[in-house]
């Protein structure tokens, strides 16, 4: 069989599997949540990856999100994308920083769009999108301690091994060496060549002793 027609044949049994689930996941946040101020109320954080620069997205689409600033979709039909905590890992192609928003009721700022209207897309990201977001903090994957947050959101181990094998484009690996963030890069590298990454198991295994293993990989340089 061509890796076409698998990839293919993989695609379409998955879209049968999550369909059902996804028009469910969408009713229940259209009862839930329809504006940001609802949303906060979930026990949920929320984040999307950010570009320091332009050009280090899988997207060509280039948007500055500046810590304690509300950013606005400049395109009004195409709005801000964000995930929550549990998605977040699965995104890492479209940025080189981890971006926290906001979504506290106590934060004057976010008072101020906390009328604003979000949609629920879904799919295989869990994707949301508003017009205004406010920016709480931004994470470099240059710095280890991103790079072991980020691991630490990761919910299923199967997520974690797509780091290391991706179908679309560089892996997480590759990418951190591309922009020259050679502490993370050598951190997942080191993963790689002295833990089992590659099984279910093994993935599950690394996302529970990621402190463990940073401060192994630390002590070792």
């Amino acid at each position: 069989m061509r890796l076409f027609d698998w990839i293919k044949r993989k695609t379409s049994t998955s879209t049968r599997t999550f369909k059902g689930e996804e028009q469910r996941n969408e009713e229940k946040h259209e009862t839930i949540a329809t504006t940001l101020g609802e949303l906060a109320k979930n026990e949920h954080t929320y984040w999307k990856f950010s570009q320091s620069q332009s050009g280090r997205s899988a997207e060509p689409v280039y948007i500055q999100y500046i810590a304690g600033e509300v950013t606005i979709a400049e395109d009004d039909e195409k709005f801000l994308s964000f995930v929550n905590e549990d998605n977040i890992a699965k995104c890492y192609m479209y940025g080189d920083v981890l971006t926290k928003f906001c979504f506290d009721m106590q934060n004057e700022n976010f008072v101020k769009i906390c009328d604003e209207k979000y949609h629920y897309i879904g799919g295989g990201l869990g994707e949301y999108e508003s017009q205004k977001l406010l920016v709480e903090a931004n994470y470099s994957l240059k710095e280890m301690d991103t790079i072991v947050m980020l691991i630490k959101m990761v919910k299923q181990p199967s997520t974690f091994i797509s780091f290391y094998k991706s179908f679309y484009g560089p892996n997480l690996e590759q990418r951190l060496r591309k922009y020259e963030y050679n502490e993370t890069a050598d951190f997942m590298s080191y993963i790689r060549e002295n833990h089992a990454y590659d099984s279910l198991e093994g993935a599950k295994e690394i996302i529970n002793k990621i402190d463990a293993i940073s401060k192994e990989f630390l002590e070792s340089r």
